[in-house]
């Protein structure tokens, strides 16, 4: 290999220098190379591997400030901090394939600063590197095959009108922020990753597939589209100011300690948002089975159907279209909406309330209160002292997947008694009251609930001799048990 080093500046026509294959290029500091016609510099279009050149003056050109040419591979450019490649396109390398490009100089083009469109490219940019009228950096594999992504690595800036990067439809772009990115973000089609630990100013589109945002300790000023696909947003410390769409697919999005000022759309799909940002929020799951996630913070106290105001965790947010809520290993207060839930507490002594629609409600470790409210629910205590809660007649008909009256996991049913009449009165339950048979016929006037053994339900009877029918309250499960001392009327 030869290695040309320009020592003296100089105008040529097309090109201001071409350099034959299989040789590397030096351009000495103060040296300035100028294209009148055509490229600034120019590798030959006969190929070549494992070449380079490197810029410490300034490469100008009419088309491209430097052309890597058909068929050359594994071709490394560096532009040093004093180093300028300009041109049509700054650096223009379509379908080359391992090409590296290091730049702590300015890379500027009027279309594109960077065009990078070979099989695992990579980009490492501690500079500039803009576009007057276009885009700073385009890049993408151009078979599109795994194993083929093409990387931007940015400590500088990269910057341009319409775009500050943009992906090559089809192949799975890598592009790790540590600088500024001023401009318009589009990785369009392919499994994409974006992480920002610095800043991104300007609207943001992932694209189709499964794509992974990264903004951990980063801030993005612009809206975000995370396109179709089951995508990834991590916000954890991160700002964002500007609206969010999950878009199409089963989406994660994880705000933890981070900050959102606009709205964040689940939009179609089952998404999981993960709570407990340091600021108020907005969130709307949209279509599909959505979850909000709050086991890795402090206690959460959250009504899904807004009659009350959400606190701890979820102080100051707001969330419609959510089905699902999943609390922390604290005490929790958890309500649900008109939709079929499920409320899931995980530990700590909560409070689980389905409200309307056919729930599903898990205690889990602690002493925990289930009341499923309206229609037939589903409710497991899980381990502890649990109470399950009636206090309105209508709430009856659910059943209880884990009931246990035995020393440290002795739950209770609390019964409003003005809500189911026929005499009640608060207090403990009179033995007289209750009744065990393998039916559910009331023996004498006194009989208000009777454990059906057959079976295993509880059923109510507000006058017990039979001239209105029972009711069941709950279907506990096989094996279950029950006493007198297990109803406490409040």
């Amino acid at each position: 290999m030869t290695v040309r080093i320009l020592t003296v500046s100089g105008t040529n026509t097309p090109h201001g220098y071409s350099l034959s294959a299989g040789d590397s290029l030096i351009v000495a500091p103060g040296t300035l190379v100028v294209g009148a016609t055509g490229d600034g510099v120019n590798v030959a279009i006969t190929g070549g591997s494992s070449h380079y050149a490197r810029i410490f003056g300034s490469v100008i050109g009419t088309d491209d400030g430097l052309e890597v040419g058909e068929g050359n591979t594994n071709f490394s450019i560096l532009v040093g901090n004093t180093g300028l490649i300009s041109g049509y396109w700054g650096i223009y390398a379509p379908g080359r394939d391992d090409l590296r490009v290091t730049n702590f100089g300015s890379i500027t083009g009027v279309n594109t600063g960077v065009f990078a469109t070979g099989d695992r490219a990579v980009i490492l940019n501690y500079g500039d590197i803009d576009a007057s009228a276009g885009g700073g950096v385009q890049l993408g594999s151009h078979t599109g095959t795994d194993g083929t992504e093409s990387r931007l690595i940015n400590f500088g800036t990269v910057s341009g009108p319409t775009h500050s990067v943009f992906g090559y439809g089809g192949s799975d772009d890598i592009v790790r922020n540590h600088g500024t990115l001023q401009g318009y973000v589009e990785l369009m089609g392919g499994a994409d990753t974006l992480a920002n630990r610095g800043d991104i100013v300007g609207n943001i589109d992932m694209g189709t597939a499964a794509d992974l945002l990264d903004n951990r300790y980063g801030q993005i000023d612009g809206d975000i589209h995370m396109g179709d696909g089951a995508d990834t947003l991590f916000n954890q410390g991160g700002t964002m100011t500007g609206t969010v769409w999950l878009d199409e697919g089963n989406d994660i999005y994880d705000g933890r300690s981070g900050a959102v000022t606009g709205v964040v759309y689940g939009g179609i799909g089952n998404d999981t948002f993960i709570g407990n940002a340091l600021a108020a929020e907005t969130f709307d799951g949209g279509d599909g089975t959505d979850q909000i996630d709050f086991r890795f913070g402090p206690a959460v106290t959250i009504a899904l159907d807004q009659s009350f105001d959400n606190d701890g965790a979820a102080i100051g947010d707001s969330y419609t279209g959510f089905e699902n809520v999943l609390g922390s290993a604290r005490a929790d207060m958890i309500r649900g909406n008109a939709s079929a839930n499920v409320l899931n507490a995980l530990s700590g002594n909560d409070d689980l309330e389905g409200a309307a629609g056919a729930d599903t409600l898990y205690g889990q470790n602690g002493n925990d209160t289930l009341s499923g409210g309206a229609d037939v629910d589903a409710l497991l205590g899980g381990s502890g002292n649990d109470v399950f809660l009636y206090d309105a007649l209508g709430d009856r008909g659910d059943s209880i997947a884990d009931f246990s009256n035995v020393a440290g996991n002795n739950d209770r049913f609390w019964i409003d008694a003005s809500e189911f009449g026929g005499g009640l009165a608060a207090g403990a339950l009179a033995a007289a009251d209750f009744r065990i048979r393998v039916d559910n016929v009331a023996q004498d006037a006194s009989d208000r609930f009777i454990f059906r053994s057959s079976d295993t339900t509880l059923w109510f009877d507000a006058d017990g001799n039979g001239a209105g029918a029972p009711l069941m309250v709950a279907d506990l499960q096989v094996g279950a048990t029950m006493t007198a001392a297990d109803i406490l009327l409040i």
